[in-house]
């Protein structure tokens, strides 16, 4: 116990340092917890030592004013928030949860007036307020408590309007720099954040703050987001009002536009002859792009909800040409769980080469099982995220690197922006070459490392001759390289360069990953243990060490591009998790060479205190 005192004494110096700082210079602090509070164990053991009960009200307003009291003691502080927990966004809230949750925030205000309030409270969370009325703590709190929200879906959905509808009390949109799914790839927002001001000064907000876990990444989303806080006239259309996007979509490529694949073979799907087909499914997808002739089709689309076991878990739009067919669509509550769900359309007209099915996020990850696609002497039929099925072709990949965004793409105009950027870190010399160029991939940089929480990478199993065609910006990045003039700018061009060298040899690893999957069969296969042996010595080792010299690629950018302590952070994980193939290639993987970090020339040395 004295030990963990001992930390709390340091965050609190630590605190009073930091936040006296900001207070000379204007900046608001606010610091806190989650709602309904949780009373650590130990804190607990002694409430009860005390004949005390901690479920009890009234001892958890003793707590609360214990912990405001420490802080007025300890370092100046002008908020103090309480955040609704995370899992409202993803699975909705109860009543009883909603009432518990009020009631705990009732017993931090009055806790917060018997101390002599000596800082404002605040809400905050995943959403504004419950899903029944987001903007519910209008009615429910007073007015002096002000209350913000994160945008949701990790940052891909637009602030939310319910902003609009509180009145009379501070209100703070907090869009995202990044998204924690993709912290090992470049994040570039400049458009999607000014769109995001643009909507939170439309709704009145008072504040507008950013999420964030890096820093020098995330230089020109922070840059933007702190300049719509002071002046939006040079770039915003209609200040005040909610602006249209102007973010064309990126050219069409057929496929799948980003998901992940799942099969659960063997399960019963009711309503259907054709169990297999349902059993599989693409989630986490903007839809799919079919290259057609001109004509009009039949297009049937399949559904099967396989992980909720309740409505609104999971609602989305659909979209075919552009035109919405299904509305707030959520396939549990149309048949639900393990059902099958058909919808057909007639007419669907293609007049420029392309059928384009889009899904639109709302709650959750859509799915879908199948698509088939009838006209005059062409029929397709595409078993989404499964094998070949009967005259169903296989989807056309196991996995595609994810989209940028989920759902549409939103933002607004980002050339002034970066023209003036480019300027200041690279010089005039390439100026506007190099403003084309970012401004060009603002909000549409793959999304290589973007797979799972934090920064996970995934094996891609289409071929890297085609997949670098999405990098080629970064070779047009490096042939300004000569042009540029001074130290200074040398130095900031080459940290751009080289975050961009290291995405890309993110987005070759996943291939190599990809290629070394598909290899595997090809010994594990074979009965005979001499045979199984040579194929993997053949196969494997080859297929392995594509694997290796990618990552050391992209490990070698990383350290060259590491500067700040966020970035030390990412490389410690990627040490952390480095790249394994247990059990790869029957035994044969035993040298030191054949260890992850054995290829990488650079090494990042670090002094540590114990």
């Amino acid at each position: 116990p004295e030990a963990c005192n001992d930390v709390f004494n340091r965050t609190g110096e630590m605190f009073r340092e930091a936040f006296t700082f900001a207070r000379l210079v204007g900046v608001k602090t606010c610091i806190g917890t989650e709602t309904p509070i949780t009373i650590p164990a130990l804190v607990k053991e002694q409430l009860k030592a005390q004949g005390k009960d901690p479920a009890d009200p009234a001892v958890v307003q003793e707590v609360y004013e214990g912990m405001f009291r420490r802080i007025a003691k300890t370092h100046p502080l002008d908020y103090y928030w309480l955040w609704t927990p995370e899992g409202w966004t993803w699975g909705g809230n109860s009543g009883d949860q909603l009432t518990t949750t009020m009631d705990d925030v009732k017993i931090a205000l009055e806790a917060l007036k018997e101390v002599g309030r000596p800082f404002e409270l605040a809400t905050a969370g995943w959403v504004l307020g419950p899903n029944d009325d987001r903007a519910a703590f209008d009615r429910m709190l007073p007015k002096e408590v002000a209350v913000s929200a994160i945008s949701r879906q990790v940052g891909h959905t637009p602030v939310d309007e319910a902003f609009g509808r509180v009145e009379g009390r501070e209100k703070w949109a907090i869009p995202w720099f990044e998204d924690d799914l993709a912290l090992a790839s470049p994040q570039l927002w400049v458009g999607r954040t000014r769109k995001d001001a643009a909507d939170a000064l439309a709704y009145g907000c008072t504040g507008l703050m950013g999420l964030q876990w890096r820093t020098r990444i995330l230089g020109p989303n922070i840059l933007a987001l702190a300049q719509a806080g002071w002046d939006q006239s040079s770039w915003n259309p209609t200040p005040g009002e909610v602006p249209e996007s102007v973010f064309p979509e990126a050219p069409l490529t057929p496929g799948p536009l980003g998901g992940i694949v799942v099969d659960y073979v063997g399960h019963e799907i009711s309503g259907t002859d054709d169990d297999r087909l349902y059993q599989s499914c693409r989630y986490d997808l903007r839809g799919y792009s079919f290259k057609l002739p001109e004509g009009k089709y039949r297009v049937t689309l399949k559904f099967c909800e396989p992980d909720f076991g309740e409505a609104g878990k999971r609602v989305c739009d659909v979209k075919l040409q552009g035109k919405t067919v299904l509305e707030k669509f959520d396939i549990f509550a149309e048949v639900g769980q393990w059902a099958a769900l058909d919808y057909t359309y007639d007419d669907v007209e293609v007049t420029d080469g392309w059928l384009k099915l889009r899904i639109v996020y709302r709650e959750s990850l859509p799915c879908i099982s199948a698509i088939v696609i009838e006209g005059p002497g062409l029929t397709r039929k595409i078993n989404c995220g499964g094998p070949a099925y009967q005259d169903y072709e296989a989807d056309g990949s196991g996995t595609a690197t994810p989209p940028t965004t989920m759902g549409p793409p939103r933002g607004l105009a980002v050339r002034d922006f970066y023209a003036d950027w480019t300027l200041a870190l690279f010089g005039p010399e390439v100026a506007e070459e190099t403003a084309a160029i970012f401004s060009r991939i603002d909000g549409r940089l793959p999304r290589a490392g973007g797979h799972a929480c934090p920064c996970g990478l995934a094996p891609d199993v289409r071929p890297w001759e085609l997949v670098a065609q999405e990098y080629a910006f970064v070779d047009e990045l490096a042939a300004c390289r000569d042009k540029v003039r001074g130290f200074g700018n040398l130095q900031r061009f080459d940290y751009w360069l080289g975050t961009m060298q290291y995405l890309r040899a993110n987005g070759r690893l996943q291939c190599a990953w990809g290629a070394f999957n598909a290899a595997v069969p090809q010994w594990q296969a074979e009965e005979d243990p001499a045979k199984r042996k040579q194929l993997a010595r053949e196969v494997g080792l080859p297929a392995y060490r594509e694997c290796l010299d990618a990552f050391a690629e992209a490990y070698g950018h990383l350290l060259d591009t590491t500067s700040a302590y966020a970035a030390m952070a990412l490389t410690s994980l990627i040490t952390l998790r480095g790249l394994k193939a247990t059990g790869i290639v029957a035994g044969e993987c035993t040298s030191a060479a054949l260890w992850p970090f054995a290829a990488c020339r650079r090494r990042l040395v670090t002094r540590m205190s114990v």
